[in-house]
């Protein structure tokens, strides 16, 4: 289990996620010259295996997924370990022109004000786990089904918006399904339901993987369950269900 953060090489200058798509990042290099040019900002890197690079030190590792692409279009890290990785990761962006993709927020690191969000959501995340599995006897460590799957999709697609897209769409597609509406107060009752439904989904997948913990910071944190355009889709879910209560006192 890491923290993971992609490396893309913008000049300097990286888009906006969501436009992403349309512009294309640079290549980073030739294999051997990104060896060297993280080699130059953070001393230490082993490159045993070239397409591999482990850096270990003030209590964290990080790992440099290069693979055997060359030129090197873009680089995975892998961070675990309970210091401040920002520093490093920093130093080989900063002095590369790189740009630092969190993959957890899904929001590239800005170097002027750089975020921990992402670290401190992936250590929350990894700690919980941790307490609830690996402590006690190995009998009663072991998740339910429900809470392998929470967790498998929380890894997968850890927040982003197309955990929020398909809780969203299954819930909806599955009432329209067993029963589409026929007229508007049946319309409005759909949308009633789906959204309370909605909710309790997401509230519970919050819920079952976090637990209480952060506050009222817990439930407005995006990336800790499913989301829409960056808002946690129980927003969403609450719009539905008072636009549906309207309709349905419309429709009386």
């Amino acid at each position: 289990m890491s923290w993971d953060v992609m490396v893309f090489n913008y000049a300097g200058k990286p888009p906006a996620p969501a436009a992403m798509d349309d512009v294309p990042p640079l290549p980073l290099g030739a294999a051997a010259s990104v060896r060297a040019n993280i080699s130059r900002c953070l001393p230490g890197v082993d490159w045993s295996e070239p397409g591999w690079g482990i850096f270990e030190a003030d209590e964290i590792s990080v790992e440099f997924n290069i693979g055997d692409a060359d030129p090197v279009d873009s680089l995975m890290l892998h961070v675990r370990g309970t210091g401040n990785p920002l520093p490093a990761l920093l130093s080989i962006a900063t002095g590369n022109s790189w740009s630092l993709l969190d993959c957890t927020t899904g929001q590239f690191i800005d170097p002027a004000r750089p975020s921990s969000d992402g670290w401190r959501e992936f250590q929350a995340f990894r700690d919980t786990v941790a307490a609830r599995y690996l402590e006690g006897p190995l009998e009663s460590a072991k998740p339910s089904l429900f809470e392998r799957i929470l967790l498998h999709w929380n890894m997968v697609l850890p927040g982003t918006n197309l955990l929020g897209l398909n809780l969203t769409f299954g819930v909806f597609l599955v009432m329209i399904l067993l029963k589409e509406p026929a007229n508007a107060m049946e319309d409005a009752l759909l949308m009633l339901a789906g959204g309370a439904l909605v909710l309790a989904l997401d509230m519970a997948y919050r819920w079952a993987l976090f637990g209480g913990g952060g506050g009222v910071s817990h439930f407005l944190q995006y990336w800790r369950a499913g989301r829409l355009l960056f808002i946690p889709v129980w927003v969403f879910a609450s719009l539905w269900i008072v636009q549906g209560a309207i309709k349905a006192i419309i429709a009386r």
